[in-house]
């Protein structure tokens, strides 16, 4: 199933590019690709509901090429074929697999041929587990009969709109970093009747798949709530022991103040001073906000002593190792917190450049300005503070995972029909602008980690 897919997506160029758009055309390329990832998430995923979906895939693709057929060049045809055939594979994958790589090579004009099926069976050299997170090799050969048919085409990828997902998804399946494979489930299993609906349909339906896919891969122990305006805060969920609470926020404040003592260089223009402030100030019955801030201002303390930025001193080094104490201890005596904590963990920021990260800020401030209000206004300005400064990788992850899912969440919110109304008649927020910062941020929160 795995090497169908990749005989798939080495064609795929086939089938996205076209001498003009046509609705017929649109709808080959999207069920082209959709046929592929679900050979793909059918190869991780072997279950019955995705076989099922499989076959529906396969189905699907053979009726939009027969519809294109007068339409589209033959080499798009086998390039359709070839994605039918690798989502066939999932339900009958020795009668399908040759076939989906006889497909993808009938693609390519002659002088590619021999190279593309040669990459074809270079794939069966990859053991099975890696097969699905490795780069897709395309022969310079085939790369160079593609740019030639690529000529002066009209690629759908290329478009945004409908098919922003498209191109994000085709570009990580072909460097080998493949979009989150239960967010790939999710797509694969949207019901038939919204795929016959056509792009638009399936674009709408795949943001609010998205939007549930982030939000429960970045768990928060609270609550968003509609407040004045249709703006959200956080309610938080308590913690089950108060003393034991308040005696740690008791010996962060004490930390904190023999630390701004010292002559280090910390001191209450930090980023971190200003965490520990705000969840002292703001934040003591909320043990999710106390673990993230107590994290965020290690990460960025650590950062600064480690680069030489604050001097060493004993007083700054025990805040540094109490922080990391008692947010070890929230985790443990939370479990909502500690389950919270270990999905981030296996997020980790991944490298980015300085306008990426200018542009997920300005989008944590758009968020935190037009839809939030009270403890998540501080948090989200808290939060792209962080990413605007040279906070550290560690701290970074955190803010915007903390950020993104929420926005994440009141976009699920906002999907609520009732909420939709209350939100309108508010006055101060109207609905036509109804998640329109959350789902950029989203966009970003989804760029920056890869999905």
């Amino acid at each position: 199933m795995a090497i169908a897919c990749r005989a798939a997506l080495r064609v795929l160029p086939f089938a996205t590019r076209f001498p003009e758009r046509h609705e017929a055309l649109d709808r080959l390329a999207l069920r082209t690709m959709r046929a592929i990832l679900t050979s793909g998430v059918a190869a991780m995923y072997p279950t019955p509901e995705v076989w099922v979906a499989g076959a529906f895939a396969h189905s699907s693709a053979i009726a939009a090429a027969s519809k294109a057929s007068s339409l589209a060049h033959s080499s798009t045809i086998a390039a359709a074929s070839a994605a039918a055939s690798a989502a066939r594979a999932s339900a009958f994958p020795e009668e399908e697999v040759s076939t989906a790589a006889s497909s993808a090579t009938a693609a390519a004009s002659n002088t590619a041929f021999s190279s593309a099926r040669a990459a074809i069976y270079a794939d069966a050299d990859l053991r099975p587990e890696t097969l699905m997170s490795s780069a897709v090799s395309v022969p310079d050969a085939l790369h160079e009969v593609i740019a030639t048919a690529s000529d002066g085409m009209v690629d759908v990828l290329a478009s945004g709109g409908a098919w922003r997902f498209w191109a994000k998804w085709y570009a990580g399946a072909m460097a080998g970093e493949p979009l989150p494979w239960g967010l790939q489930k999710a797509v694969a299993l949207i019901p038939e009747e919204i795929w016959d609906a056509g792009p638009e349909a399936v674009a709408e339906e795949i943001a609010r798949v998205e939007d549930e896919f982030w939000a429960q891969a970045l768990p928060q122990a609270e609550t968003l709530v509609v407040v004045a305006d249709g703006r959200f805060d956080v309610r938080p969920d308590p913690t089950p022991d108060d003393q034991r609470t308040e005696k740690m926020l008791g010996q962060v404040e004490f930390a904190l103040d023999l630390a701004l003592r010292t002559n280090s260089g910390f001191n209450e223009m930090c980023v971190a001073f200003k965490y520990l402030r705000y969840t002292l100030d703001d934040c003591r019955d909320d043990p999710n906000a106390m673990e993230q801030h107590f994290r965020q201002a290690r990460d960025i303390l650590r950062r600064k002593l480690r680069e030489g930025e604050y001097d060493p001193d004993d007083a700054l080094s025990a805040l540094v190792d109490g922080l990391d104490q008692h947010a070890l201890q929230l985790r443990g005596s939370h479990p909502e917190v500690g389950a919270a904590y270990e999905i981030r963990i296996k997020q980790r920021l991944r490298e980015v450049d300085d306008a990426t990260m200018k542009l997920v800020a300005g989008g944590m401030r758009a968020f935190q300005r037009d839809r939030t209000a009270g403890r998540l206004y501080e948090d989200t300005g808290l939060d792209a503070e962080t990413v605007e400064q040279d906070s550290g990788i560690e701290a970074k992850a955190t803010a915007i995972q903390r950020t993104g899912g929420r926005a994440a969440q009141a976009n699920i919110i906002e999907r609520a029909s009732q909420t939709a109304k209350d939100i309108d008649a508010s006055g101060g927020y109207k609905a036509a602008r109804i998640g329109t910062t959350g789902s950029t941020l989203v966009e970003m929160l989804k760029s920056v980690f890869g999905g």
